[in-house]
């Protein structure tokens, strides 16, 4: 990749427009947008967040109004204090199956200041982004730096040594202390004797306008906390590369590539000591050594390749027992290890679709028929399977979506889903019910949703919809 390509990429996300557009929900960008997106052409442009459907919560009218009106007016950019608290919202997802991750995102008065403010002093991000050699996550995988990009850094970044040590911080974005920004930028000592304006002072102001005035932990949930904690890192890993330490990084993981003890433990004493100084905590449960030969993690190439055998003269049980099993194996992949292997359930099997080009009929007799004395369906399959993990909503949504762009039957593929709910209306009702009562948001989310877009009025009913306000 070009070096103006690369200044390219942040010029395009720090722009304000995009960061309200694309940012808040860190929609992951295709291609670099030149001329005004339509709603149908989004996805061309831009993937597909993996917790929210922006066809419901789209920020189109914001962006609009901010490119017809000067919103700036309401914010004061030369005493950022005195600018309004506000409160962020609090939505949480499953992280595992006994674990939650908790987004912290910002009202979107307090969201557009720290936009404007970002595309104001773009130049102190970026300028430390082009010097650092250490950061894969310094591209925020976009565009061409995907996975594959970013591990031949981090694979050359380790060479040398014949054993890695890798660890983390814990609880990174939850925990950062909002103060401790202008120290890593400038020195305790200095920041501490000069604590009113300047970039990095009113970067902390405005990160406490965000969370109501809190200076425990930073938003998350939108690229914007990615793009700050980015720096933030940035400005550790000067400190360490300072001291003669080379090591690769995604984010606030570290891996360090070293052949004697002493080495180890000369960067783990360097790394402790700054994490003292910022009051950052090491995660001493993800703190690993591993020695050559390395184990690599758990590939999909198998995943991807599942369906050569098949193609548009391929009769319609075959195609139905081959997508079952898939569905099943990806299920037990994801299971033994290879993460994102469930993920790949609805993209797989929708690129095998697009690219066997078999007929609309095939298609409908796939998804819409049942078998005769099992009653099984596959559509129905892929229904339950993201039923099971509500981070699957948007996945399963955009290719029910897809499948009617591919002429399947919409009316049917909804009345599918409805019977399907109709059939385990009391399990769903009583989970629905579970969810709200432990404040699982996601889980909520994601029923609610799916009754909105399939048109299914039976499943909540009027005690259910009174709990609503108290989770979503």
């Amino acid at each position: 990749m070009k070096s103006h390509d690369i200044r390219n990429l942040y010029n395009t996300i720090f722009d304000a427009s995009f960061l309200v557009r694309y940012g808040y929900y860190d929609v992951k960008m295709k291609k670099i947008e030149s001329d005004y997106i339509q709603d149908d052409e989004i996805e061309e442009h831009y993937g597909i967040p993996e917790n929210f459907y922006l066809k419901l919560l789209s920020l189109q009218d914001l962006y609009q109004l901010l490119n017809a009106a000067d919103l700036r007016s309401y914010y004061d950019f030369k005493e950022v204090k005195k600018n309004v608290d506000t409160e962020p919202i609090y939505f949480n997802i499953p992280k595992s199956n006994y674990a939650r991750r908790e987004y912290k995102m910002p009202n979107l008065f307090s969201y557009l200041q720290l936009c404007y403010f970002l595309e104001d002093h773009k130049e102190e991000f970026i300028e430390m982004f082009e010097k650092n050699v250490q950061s894969t996550s310094k591209y925020f995988n976009e565009l061409d730096f995907d996975f594959k990009f970013t591990k031949k850094m981090e694979q050359r970044l380790l060479f040398g040594g014949s054993n890695i040590l890798s660890l983390d911080l814990s609880n990174f974005y939850h925990t950062l202390y909002t103060h401790s920004i202008p120290w890593v930028i400038h020195g305790k000592q200095n920041s501490k004797s000069n604590r009113s304006g300047g970039f990095s002072n009113d970067l902390d102001s405005i990160i406490q306008k965000c969370q109501y005035g809190e200076t425990h932990g930073i938003p998350t949930g939108s690229i914007t906390s990615r793009l700050i904690a980015e720096l933030y890192m940035c400005y550790v890993d000067k400190e360490l590369m300072e001291k003669g330490h080379k090591y690769t990084r995604y984010v606030d993981d570290i891996k360090y590539s070293f052949s004697t003890d002493a080495e180890k433990e000369k960067f783990l004493m360097d790394f402790n000591s700054i994490c003292r100084e910022y009051n950052l905590i090491l995660n001493d449960k993800k703190t690993e050594i591993h020695t050559f030969p390395f184990k690599n993690d758990r590939q999909k190439m198998e995943i991807f390749n599942y369906f050569d055998d098949l193609s548009n003269k391929s009769k319609v049980l075959v195609w139905k027992n081959k997508i079952n099993d898939f569905i099943d194996f990806c299920i037990s992949e994801e299971a033994r290890g290879n993460k994102g292997a469930i993920k790949c359930v609805y993209s797989v099997v929708m690129n095998k679709f697009k690219y066997s080009k078999i007929s609309s009929e095939l298609l409908n007799q796939v998804l819409i028929t049942r078998e005769n004395v099992t009653k099984f369906n596959i559509y129905e399959k892929f229904l339950d399977t993201s039923l099971k993990d509500s981070r699957l909503s948007n996945k399963f949504i955009t290719f029910t979506e897809q499948l009617i762009e591919l002429r399947v039957n919409k009316e049917k593929l909804k009345s599918i889903v409805r019977a399907y709910f109709k059939e385990n209306k009391a399990l769903y009702r009583q989970k629905l019910n579970h969810c709200i009562s432990n404040g699982w948001n996601q889980e909520v989310y994601q029923i609610l949703l799916y009754s909105v877009i399939f048109d299914e009025k039976e499943l909540i009913g009027k005690t259910s919809l009174k709990k609503f306000s108290k989770v979503i």
